[in-house]
């Protein structure tokens, strides 16, 4: 009941928010993308929360139990993405114009209206993962905190975070997300240097961690395939695909603003991601195996903090939910509205479009409950969307440091068809063999290593060609 009760004091306050916020929802503008006003500490902050959610507590927390310290490899090369997109990628994108969503930008550089429709197909794919993971994740709290069926909690949460998001839209799920992202930061701090401080200090934690995982500190727990997958798809073009967070800097006031929130973004990122890993290992080493890779984080905050105090720390794991599932949900309805809906409906009002979004992020919230209840894998949600996000990697590179891409349709289309039927084909045929840590799936090969390799020689060699071709000044003049 404790439980209950701080949760519905929580997301009170954040229906709250986008009650106050509700107002401001004049045009399209305002509702998918704050007015393109938003300042370099809104920016950088609520941008952490984008990237935290029940999978990664639950996954890669579940990761560090199962895999002890080398699972921390996912996020290794993590900062060299944060700090080349904050340096150039999020400046020169705000450059090119104001942009709603990620597939406009793509079309105002490749020209043709398929360079949109094909990366707001990836695009959504990737949203609706990603708020799958989400739902997920409350399902989980729901059944292992309160004792309800995981298609119960999953749903609480989708009626919360469709509520907030369809009365405030894009400045009010900000707003959110930047206390969210104190609460999340903050909360998982204390619970790690508590549950040190309740085994013994640092020397008795590590003590009990090697006798319940003799090798919780190798770094070789993971095979090199792994390693390679993991690095390609988690390093720098995590970050060229990022579809929530290139939508902040889109949403920035101006360059300069988007770089530096980015970079605030970036400095706090690089030392956020261990803390989970951390946490997992730490459940491992005071638990041992009187929990699981799923449960250990719950496990560990009620093993610190008791029934009462506890129930009040699992509102951080509340907040990491729905500020990733928010922004998505937002940009996933942006793609509908403004790649689909209103090419074919001439004289569309900013009122009737942010109709339509609040229509889109209800029925969007809808699907993606019904994958969160079939394929209820948490972190494997998300690294899905990302594998195929991936694909756009190429051409987001290309955008922002190759003049001689733009208006190279041809060869864009070509590397986004391709390199998705090859990586779906890839996916169902390592589903065989696939194996399980934590909430991820181990493969025998990822299926990123051949296709993202194919994707840059596909576009490389499509630019060379077509770049140089008459057609291309025609193309452009057509996307202007």
């Amino acid at each position: 009941m404790l439980a209950i009760a701080f949760l519905f004091v929580y997301l009170a306050a954040m229906i709250g928010i986008g009650a106050l916020y509700s107002k401001n929802q004049n045009t399209s503008d305002d509702y998918l993308a704050g007015g393109n006003t938003l300042g370099p500490n809104l920016i950088g902050i609520s941008n952490i929360s984008l990237n935290v959610s029940a999978a990664t507590f639950i996954g890669y927390g579940g990761m560090g139990f199962t895999l002890g310290l080398s699972g921390a490899w996912v996020y290794f090369l993590m900062a060299v993405g944060i700090f080349t997109w904050a340096r150039w990628g999020a400046p020169r994108v705000r450059s090119k114009g104001k942009f709603n969503t990620l597939p406009a930008y793509l079309e105002s550089h490749f020209g043709g209206k398929w360079a949109r429709r094909m990366a707001s197909i990836l695009v959504m794919g990737r949203e609706i993962a990603w708020v799958a993971s989400g739902l997920s994740g409350f399902g989980l709290l729901g059944d292992l905190l309160l004792g309800v069926p995981y298609w119960m909690g999953a749903l609480f949460g989708l009626g919360v975070t469709v509520i907030y998001v369809i009365m405030g839209g894009y400045l009010a799920a900000t707003i959110t997300n930047f206390y969210q992202t104190l609460l999340i930061f903050g909360g998982s701090f204390f619970i790690l240097v508590a549950s040190i401080s309740k085994m013994g200090g640092f020397a008795a934690a590590f003590s009990k961690g090697l006798t319940n995982f003799p090798n919780m500190f190798s770094a070789t727990n993971n095979s090199m395939v792994t390693l390679i997958g993991w690095l390609l798809t988690q390093s720098f073009f995590y970050w060229t695909v990022q579809s929530v967070v290139i939508k902040t800097s889109l949403s920035a006031a101006n360059p300069k603003i988007a770089m530096k929130g980015s970079g605030i973004s970036g400095a706090f990122q690089s030392c956020w991601y261990f803390l989970p890993f951390m946490l997992g290992m730490a459940a491992r080493a005071a638990l041992g195996d009187a929990t699981t890779a799923n449960s250990s984080y719950v496990d560990l905050i009620m093993w610190v903090c008791g029934p009462v105090f506890g129930s009040f720390m699992m509102v951080p794991f509340a907040a990491a939910i729905m500020a990733t599932a928010d922004h998505a949900l937002l940009s996933a309805s942006g793609n509908i509205v403004e790649d689909w809906y209103a090419p074919f409906k001439k004289n569309l009002t900013d009122k009737q479009k942010v109709k339509i979004s609040r229509i889109s992020v209800f029925c969007l919230a809808v699907f993606a409950y019904t994958v969160a209840l079939a394929f209820p894998f948490i972190l494997e949600l998300c690294l899905l969307a990302v594998k195929f996000g991936a694909i756009l990697a190429p051409a987001m590179i290309g955008s922002i440091f190759w003049k001689r891409s733009r208006g190279c349709v041809k060869t864009y289309v070509t590397m986004m068809v391709t390199c998705s039927i090859t990586l779906v084909f890839l996916l169902y045929q390592q589903m065989k063999t696939v194996q399980m840590a934590g909430s991820a799936f181990i493969y025998s090969m990822d299926p990123i290593i051949p296709v993202l390799p194919l994707a840059f020689i596909i576009f490389i060699g499509g630019v060379l060609i077509e770049g140089s071709s008459e057609n291309k000044t025609i193309l452009i003049a057509k996307s202007q």
